[in-house]
């Protein structure tokens, strides 16, 4: 009987042993909205290169005016010093045409995480007049094919 559940023992011990390593991310805190930052004024073409410096006023509406900051700040659990902590975010637009008529329906980021960096941001800027563009903008950050957050913004006319 002893050898029947010795596999079996030994296989949940290195499950045991091993999951804490590779324990998936998950979405521990997220804020959405508005990016705010009074002291700060762009020139059309300027972005905001810090992150984590504004505060976020939540929010699902936004104006599309130029220097339009939206988006998420999230905090991610299960990043590890043992494995790649790599996010692929994904911005669907309502299709943003660029003054050379080239069309754009999604952008895609991939993003190498500090395993010690408390939160993220994934943020999109107006800064162009071509960018302007009213209707359903959707965020998306997966881990590998896994979906760790979705959200959905209504950009209208300024």
């Amino acid at each position: 009987m002893r050898t029947r559940f010795f596999p079996l023992t030994l296989l949940l011990l290195i499950v045991g042993c091993v999951s804490p390593a590779y324990a998936e991310m998950q979405v521990s805190s997220l804020e959405a909205g508005l990016f705010t930052r009074p002291d700060l004024k762009l020139a059309e073409g300027e972005r905001v290169l810090v992150a984590g410096k504004e505060t976020i006023a939540p929010a699902r509406r936004i104006k599309a005016q130029l220097g339009a900051k939206f988006g998420v700040r999230f905090t991610l659990e299960g990043k590890g010093a043992a494995k790649p902590n790599r996010v692929t975010m994904l911005y669907l637009t309502p299709g943003i045409v660029e003054e050379n008529g080239t069309r754009h329906d999604k952008y895609s980021v991939v993003k190498d995480l500090d395993v010690n960096a408390g939160s993220h941001d994934m943020a999109f800027q107006i800064t162009e007049t071509h960018e302007q563009v009213p209707g359903v903008w959707e965020f998306m950050v997966f881990e590998d094919d896994r979906l760790l957050l979705r959200e959905r913004f209504e950009l209208v006319a300024p």
